[in-house]
């Protein structure tokens, strides 16, 4: 809506406001004829006026519902665009650029022992932080940016020992999911065998026969989980959790955009793996 609206929204909310003011000041006015005096004219400028209120009034309410109307187009437009994005471009766009990080890591591989590219790793947790901040703000964004978190985002990843390290999450402001998830104890291989072996997402609806071993060990509201393998072939980099307070908050083309997220992470991963 740009000046042109407004500027006809305040042309016909003038007309309004004077017609009305016009018809106090006629009523005022008629008052101070006798009884027996032709008013005939003042009722014809009443009239006049009122129809002219009337008639700015609608203008006015019908250019606001119009308004409105596009405004709501917009947005079902917008929300459509989004979910095709997530359900069918983003997921393969993913695919691709993994499929090609792979090809080029099979093609060049780094020598044994040979350290991680510090310049790459630090690309990587610039990668990780955006994935982080995507998965959420793209599911369920914060109402303001200082309001409470209704998502959170969280990357783990399988080190040396077999334990899963948490590299980062998001928005800073939420709770913080755990630091460690031991490889030896339940959360560990509940990750292996749920979501790394199988190289599936796993989503925890709020029901007893879901649980998740993800969620910290202090009381939190976050109920709902889905989890991403960070993998490619045989090996297992890590897993994208995403976490909301209740299942219904989270809509099935968030599924597909989490783990097409999931699958970035895997693309930036393959070449800084020795």
């Amino acid at each position: 809506m740009g000046w042109a609206y407004w500027r006809k929204v305040i042309f016909f909310f003038s007309i309004s406001a004077l017609s009305g003011a016009g018809l106090v000041a006629v009523g005022t006015y008629g008052e101070g004829f006798a009884k027996d005096d032709d008013k005939s004219p003042i009722y014809l400028v009443g009239m006049s006026l009122a129809m002219v209120a009337v008639l700015g009034t609608f203008v006015e309410n019908h250019l606001a519902e119009r308004a409105r109307t596009k405004a709501r187009e917009r947005a079902i437009k917008a929300e459509t665009e989004l979910a095709l994005l997530c359900a069918t471009v983003l997921p393969k766009v993913a695919a691709h650029i993994r499929a090609q990080a792979s090809r080029q890591t099979a093609l060049n591989p780094p020598p044994p022992g040979a350290a991680p590219d510090p310049t790459m790793t630090t690309e990587f947790d610039s990668l990780v932080r955006t994935v982080l901040e995507a998965s959420v703000n793209l599911t369920i964004p914060p109402v303001t940016p200082l309001s409470p978190a209704r998502a959170r985002s969280a990357y783990y990843e399988l080190d040396s020992a077999g334990d899963f390290q948490r590299v980062d999450f998001y928005p800073p402001n939420a709770a913080p999911p755990r630091q460690v998830i031991p490889g030896t104890g339940t959360g560990g291989t509940h990750i292996r065998t749920e979501i790394l072996d199988p190289g599936q997402l796993w989503v925890v609806d709020g029901t007893t026969s879901r649980i998740s071993h993800l969620l910290p060990t202090s009381a939190n509201s976050y109920t709902t989980v889905i989890a991403a393998p960070v993998v490619d072939g045989t090996r297992q980099f890590g897993m994208l959790a995403v976490d909301a307070s209740e299942p219904e908050r989270f809509a099935a083309e968030h599924l597909r955009l989490i783990e097409a997220l999931a699958t970035l992470l895997v693309a930036g991963r393959v070449p800084i793996t020795p």
